[in-house]
C-alpha cells in the first residue's frame, strides 16, 4: 500500500531564491504545531496565576484608571475624554512593543528543542505574535466597554463611531504584518547577539514618546517651536513612520473629528482617515514582512551554529 502521509524535505541550506513561499507552505504542513505553541505561550505568560487570563483584562483597566486620574484631574489637558484617546492609542504600541520583545529571543527560548528537533523556525516567532494578539484583542474589548458604556456616563453618550470602524481589521492586520518582519529580522540578530534585546528595549523606550499616544499628531502640525514654514513638511514627514500612522489610525476609527486642543487654547481639529496612508502603510507593511521572511529563511539554517 501507498505510504499516504504527507512528506516534508528539510534543506540544510536556505531554499532558492527567498524561500518565500516554500516556507509558508512548510508553517502550514505545521500548523497543529503552531497551535500548540502559541496556547503554551499563552499558558506560560500567566503560570502559576490564580486568575490567569484575566490579567489580559485588569492590565488594560488599570491603565485606564491611570489616564483618567492623570490626564482628567492632574493635567486638566487636551479633549473631556483624553483617557480614551491615550489608551485608543496604547492599545497598537503595546502590541507592537511587547510582540517585538517577545518574539526577538523567542528562538533562543526554544534553543534546546530547536537544537535536537526539526521545526521551522518561523513558527515561534509566529506563535509568540499571535499570543500577542491573543491578549490585543482582549485589551481591545476592555477600551470598547469604557469607551461606549463608561464615558457614555461621565461625558454624555460618545454616538457612533466613524465608517472607518469597518478598516480595524485591515489597519491591524497592516502593523501585523509590519511587526512580522520586523520581528524575524530582530529574532535572527539576537540569536547571534544577545545584546539586540537590550538596545531593542532602550530603542522602544525612546520611540514611544514620538508615536503619538500622549498626544496627537495633529499637534506637530501646530508646534510652535517649529518654523512656521516647516511645520506642515515635519508633519507629512512625521506620518511616513509606519506605526505613527497606525497609531493615528486607532484614534481616526473610534473618535470622529473633534477639536483636540488643550481646554481654553485655539481649536485644533483633528485629521480625518486618509486613505492614501492607508495604501502607503499596506505597502511599506508588505516590503517589510517579504524582507523579514528572506532574511530569516537565509540566517535560520546557522541558529545552531551560535556559539
Amino acid at each position: 500500500m501507498p505510504d499516504s502521509r504527507p512528506h516534508i524535505h528539510i534543506s540544510p541550506t536556505p531554499a532558492p531564491g527567498w524561500g518565500i513561499v516554500s516556507t509558508i507552505k512548510e508553517v502550514y504542513a505545521y500548523r497543529a504545531m503552531l497551535r500548540m505553541l502559541v496556547i503554551r505561550s499563552l499558558r506560560l505568560r500567566y503560570k502559576n496565576s490564580s486568575i490567569g487570563v484575566l490579567w489580559s483584562l485588569i492590565m488594560p483597566l488599570m491603565q485606564v484608571l491611570v489616564l483618567w486620574v492623570v490626564v482628567g484631574f492632574v493635567l486638566n489637558t487636551g479633549p473631556s475624554n483624553m483617557s480614551a484617546y491615550m489608551l485608543c492609542a496604547y492599545l497598537p504600541w503595546n502590541f507592537f512593543q511587547t510582540s517585538l520583545l517577545d518574539s526577538s529571543s523567542s528562538v533562543l527560548t526554544y534553543m534546546d528543542i530547536v537544537e535536537k528537533v526539526y521545526l521551522p523556525r518561523e513558527l515561534l516567532v509566529f506563535a509568540t505574535i499571535l499570543a500577542n494578539a491573543v491578549h490585543f484583542v482582549m485589551a481591545l474589548i476592555v477600551f470598547l466597554a469604557y469607551r461606549y458604556l463608561i464615558t457614555s456616563f461621565i461625558f454624555g453618550w460618545p454616538g457612533m463611531p466613524p465608517t472607518e470602524i469597518f478598516l480595524l481589521p485591515v489597519v491591524f492586520l497592516i502593523e501585523a504584518a509590519f511587526v512580522t518582519g520586523l520581528s524575524l529580522i530582530l529574532c535572527a540578530w539576537t540569536t547571534f547577539y544577545e545584546d539586540v534585546k537590550y538596545i531593542l528595549m532602550v530603542t522602544l523606550n525612546l520611540v514611544f514618546y514620538f508615536m503619538p499616544v500622549l498626544y496627537f499628531a495633529e499637534n506637530i502640525r501646530y508646534a510652535e517651536r517649529i518654523p512656521l514654514h516647516l511645520r506642515t513638511l515635519a508633519y507629512h514627514v512625521y506620518l511616513l513612520l509606519p506605526m505613527t500612522w497606525i497609531v493615528m489610525a486607532f484614534k481616526q476609527m473610534f473618535f470622529k473629528i473633534a477639536n483636540i486642543a488643550p481646554r481654553g487654547h485655539v481649536p485644533i481639529i483633528s485629521a480625518p482617515f486618509d486613505y492614501r496612508l492607508l495604501a502607503y502603510s499596506a505597502l511599506i507593511s508588505l516590503v517589510v514582512l517579504i524582507a523579514g521572511m528572506a532574511y530569516f529563511n537565509r540566517m535560520k539554517w546557522k541558529f545552531t551554529e551560535r556559539p
